[in-house]
């Protein structure tokens, strides 16, 4: 979704659990590159603060034709 609508930033109001509950999947890897159907998810930076964190990626389009050029977005995800 984040590469359809150009978004340059990922806003998660919640945790990936809270009170052992699970409040939702991770769709990013932990670290290094991961592949998500035709998206390539590469994690780039990681600031953990005090009350939130922020994470970059490079997300890379993967593309079946040698004749087009895949292009880069970097996104921001900020986790409240």
């Amino acid at each position: 979704m984040c590469w359809e609508l150009r978004s340059a930033t990922i806003v998660m109001m919640t945790k990936l659990e809270e009170r052992t509950r699970i409040k939702c999947d991770q769709y990013w890897p932990t670290r290094g590159t991961d592949t998500y159907g035709a998206m390539t998810v590469t994690i780039t930076d990681v600031q953990e603060l005090s009350t939130y964190c922020i994470r970059t990626f490079q997300i890379h389009k993967v593309h079946l034709s040698l004749y087009h050029i895949n292009p880069v977005k970097s996104v921001n995800k900020y986790e409240v």
